[in-house]
C-alpha cells in the first residue's frame, strides 16, 4: 500500500508554484528588452485607410496622423472660450481685415464693416 505524507505534498505544491512564478507570462507578445520601460502599447480595430489628415476621418486614423503631421495651431486646453495658440508655427498669423471696396481696415474694426479677411 502506498502512503502519501502531507509534508511531501506541501513541498511538491510549493515547488511547482514557485517554479512557475519566476518566468512571468509564457505568451507575452512584447520584447523582453522593453520590460520595465515607459512604453504604451495600443491596438486598433482596422487598418487606416488614409494617412492624409484631410481625407482621414476615422477615429483610429488620428493615432497615426498625429504622429506624422504636426498642426500649425492648437487650442489652449485650459482657456475658455477656446483660444488658438501656435504649435508648429513660430507665431500666430497676422489677420488683415478688408472692407467691401478692398481697403485695409484697422485691427479693431467692427464685424459689420469686415467683408473678408486674409
Amino acid at each position: 500500500m502506498f502512503v502519501v505524507r502531507p509534508a511531501i505534498v506541501v513541498i511538491l505544491f510549493l515547488t511547482s508554484v514557485v517554479g512557475g512564478c519566476r518566468q512571468g507570462a509564457l505568451n507575452n507578445p512584447y520584447p523582453s528588452a522593453e520590460q520595465g520601460a515607459n512604453v504604451l502599447y495600443s491596438s486598433f480595430k482596422e487598418r487606416p485607410k488614409h494617412l492624409d489628415p484631410v481625407q482621414s476621418y476615422f477615429e483610429n486614423e488620428i493615432r497615426f496622423t498625429a504622429q506624422i503631421y504636426m498642426p500649425p495651431l492648437q487650442y489652449h486646453y485650459l482657456k475658455r472660450p477656446y483660444q488658438l495658440i501656435p504649435f508648429a508655427a513660430s507665431a500666430m498669423p497676422k489677420v488683415i481685415y478688408y472692407d467691401r471696396d478692398g481697403k485695409v481696415l484697422a485691427p479693431q474694426a467692427q464685424a459689420s464693416e469686415v467683408a473678408r479677411t486674409r
